[in-house]
């Protein structure tokens, strides 16, 4: 009983320790963000750096495609401020999304 409780704890320590480091070596939304957005040169790729970095946050993120131009502005209006995203940052995320939902006919899929 006694090898295997310890057994059992080298195992969490070392699965403990890989946690740490993952998340320790893994960019933070906000680095990413920063990045993203230092590399951005339109609007539209501003917006989709803020969509990537913040709606993810509650929900994986649905294709632009997943929606039509029609349907975001709602979408936007109506999860932009859960997501802390600022009136300017919601209206880039609106303009990527509806110029990127608008260039396949496809609607209805999402992810």
């Amino acid at each position: 009983m006694g090898n295997v409780l310890l057994g059992s704890l080298k195992i969490l320590a070392v699965a403990g320790a890989i946690v740490v480091l993952a998340v320790a070596c893994a960019p933070t939304l906000m680095q990413q963000r920063e990045t993203g957005l230092a590399a951005a040169t339109t609007d539209r790729e501003r917006g989709e750096v803020y969509y990537r970095t913040s709606c993810n946050l509650c929900h994986a993120l649905y294709m632009p495609r997943s929606f039509t131009p029609r349907e975001w502005p709602r979408i936007v209006k109506r999860y932009g401020p859960r997501a802390r995203l600022s009136q300017e940052q919601r209206e880039l995320v609106l303009e990527y999304l509806t110029a990127a939902s608008g260039e396949s006919g496809e609607s209805g899929k999402r992810r």
